[in-house]
């Protein structure tokens, strides 16, 4: 385990405009996605046009969902958003999207990212909601980019039809992958179950943070062949200043390239501001058609290494390793 007071690159985030720069300069790229939230109404207006919406409550738990696809200079998108509408803070899970955390009332968790297939496709998903020693499930569309016909054996992995995001403000192909999830206080909760962590956030909820990730994936080059693969995060957490919040990647190697360790980092938030973590795997020289797209998730961990929080991250990998 390893714990750090500040990570990366920190610069105050003062406004939209100020993140906007700060993305261009460093080569993050599309700038309209990093201003991107849920919308309002999940049933109204060109949100509703591609897409899936459906709102769940047993009377003890009650949320919204929306899952669709659209395209935005060039660029075509796919999100998936979840809104608690209940009283309290309550776990909920988006299982093959690997987007979890713990909303507040009216608060949305979402995970979208950049993709080019030949059209979208539905398939039901599961959502998970209440603590894990006694979860509630329910099933519910959800968007995907349509898969070829040979891939369809592995229908759960929608990463294998995600094909390269080629953007003005990047060098070559990458990937971009985005999320914002609240996730509670990881040395709050140390050592709590969920239905314990329930009742502590029902009188606590400031004891919840706020996590936003933009993730991308790209490649190094030398002489017109790749020489590496690289993985930049701009990340920023919002809660009280002694918020501790834990990054554990699901990949191992992914993992050891940004954080260099093989545990989780565990950060201090001490005020707002942004943050930046960036890493870069070494692999043969080789060309785009020896790359494959995989995801894995950037976890959300308490001290005890138990998932407070996940969402899917998109990114190269090299196909020819095994």
């Amino acid at each position: 385990m390893v714990r750090v007071s500040s990570f990366g690159q920190v610069r105050a985030w003062l406004a939209t405009v100020t993140f906007l720069g700060l993305l261009a300069g460093t080569g993050l790229g599309v700038a309209y996605a990093s201003s991107f939230s849920c919308p309002t109404n999940f049933f109204e207006g060109d949100y509703s046009k591609e897409g899936a919406a459906g709102i769940i409550n047993d009377g003890s738990s009650a949320f919204e969902f929306k899952s669709w696809a659209w395209e935005k200079d060039n660029t075509k998108y796919i999100c998936h958003c979840v809104r608690n509408l209940a009283a309290n803070p309550a776990r909920i899970e988006w299982k093959e999207i690997n987007l979890s955390g713990w909303p507040r009332l009216q608060q949305t968790l979402f995970s979208m990212y950049s993709y080019e297939a030949n059209g979208i496709e539905k398939r039901n998903t599961t959502i998970e909601y209440g603590p894990n020693n006694n979860p509630k499930h329910t099933t519910v569309p959800t968007v995907y980019p349509k898969i070829s016909i040979k891939k369809q054996n592995n229908p759960d992995k929608h990463s294998d039809s995600i094909a390269l995001a080629e953007y003005t403000e990047t060098k070559g192909p990458s990937h971009l992958s985005i999320g914002r999830i609240s996730v509670p206080n990881s040395g709050a909760v140390k050592g709590m179950t969920d239905d314990q962590i329930e009742k502590y956030l029902a009188e606590n909820d400031n004891a919840l943070s706020d996590f936003y990730m933009e993730f991308r994936s790209g490649t190094s080059q030398n002489d017109g062949k790749i020489t590496g693969l690289t993985f930049d995060c701009v990340y920023e957490i919002s809660g009280g200043e002694m918020s501790i919040i834990g990054f554990k990647i699901a990949d191992p190697k992914v993992q050891m390239a940004i954080f260099n360790s093989d545990g989780p980092v565990f950060l201090r938030m001490w005020g707002s501001g942004g943050n930046r973590m960036s890493g870069e795997l070494k692999i043969e020289a080789t060309s785009i058609d020896h790359l494959e797209t995989k995801t894995s998730s950037m976890l959300i961990v308490d001290e005890d290494n138990k998932i407070l929080g996940s969402m899917p991250i998109v990114f190269f990998a090299d196909q020819t390793k095994k």
